[in-house]
């Protein structure tokens, strides 16, 4: 995931995914950079948004909500 983020377009879907990774091992500030970067990309279409919000709420995200459950 870091690879492709680094060579090639870092595409928003890779960061928020990478976000709940990092929150899910409670890295909760990295989590929110690469969220914030999804965030401010032109071709955001995710919900990093309300993955941020979900973040900071939370000391980290569960792996319920990994699997689509609701935030």
């Amino acid at each position: 995931l870091n690879d492709g983020l680094k060579k090639g377009y870092p595409l928003p879907h890779l960061l928020v995914t990478k976000g709940l990774l990092l929150s899910y091992m409670g890295q909760k500030k990295e989590a929110e950079i690469a969220l914030q970067k999804a965030i401010a990309s032109p071709l955001n279409q995710t919900d990093a948004s309300e993955v941020l919000q979900a973040v900071k709420k939370y000391k980290k995200i569960s792996l319920k909500r990994l699997n689509g459950g609701s935030f």
